[in-house]
């Protein structure tokens, strides 16, 4: 079994609470967000590694959110 435990994805989970446009400005402009294809290219290396091999936890995050907590650093533009 593999946990995926990932930071900042950008995905539409918060669209329903801040609307789309919401969603977006509050919580990935001016950021550097992981990819739902960043997540699914981690997962299917874990699945193709030899039986052996036993990835339990895979806690992947932008090197801009800092670690223990749900702080993001901006893009210098």
């Amino acid at each position: 079994m593999t946990e995926l435990v990932p930071g900042r994805v950008e995905t539409n989970l918060y669209r329903t609470a801040l609307g789309k446009e919401g969603a977006k400005k509050k919580l990935y402009d001016d950021y550097e967000a992981i990819q739902p294809e960043h997540m699914a290219r981690l997962l299917r290396t874990a699945l193709e590694l030899t039986d052996f091999v036993d990835v339990t936890r895979l806690e992947v995050m932008p090197t801009g959110q800092v670690v223990g907590g749900a702080q993001m650093s901006k893009l210098s533009r």
